[in-house]
């Protein structure tokens, strides 16, 4: 994995299965936002966009006709945004690293001050 990737092995469904995340440091969320603001992540496979939203889920088939869900969603708390990347069919650390294109994009973190 490059970058701050990292993969968490959970075992699940089958031994070797996990998942991947990325913290991201930010200190703009601090005490103040987290009591009276929120963080918004979008992701896109260009600067150019589409930007699409976190959570986000989709779905994918291959050819033997055995579907599964990705999803990806986030978290924060002081100083970082925490971001998760599930497969339901379950993915070892090199099964990842194959679709890398899926989780390795550009992350847009907004900040919302009220």
């Amino acid at each position: 994995l490059s970058g701050n990737t990292n993969f968490y092995q959970d075992d699940s469904p089958s031994f070797g299965d996990g998942n991947v995340y990325s913290i991201f440091e930010n200190p703009y969320v601090d005490y103040e936002l987290l009591t009276s603001g929120s963080v918004q992540v979008e992701i896109s496979s260009s600067m150019e966009g589409p930007w699409f939203q976190l959570p986000y889920v989709f779905y994918e088939e291959n050819t033997s006709n055995v579907g599964y869900f990705y999803d990806g969603w986030y978290s924060y708390g002081e100083g970082g945004i925490r971001i998760d990347w599930n497969c339901s069919f379950g993915r070892t650390l090199s099964e990842w690293e194959e679709i890398s294109s899926l989780y390795q994009v550009y992350y847009k973190i907004t900040t919302i001050r009220e």
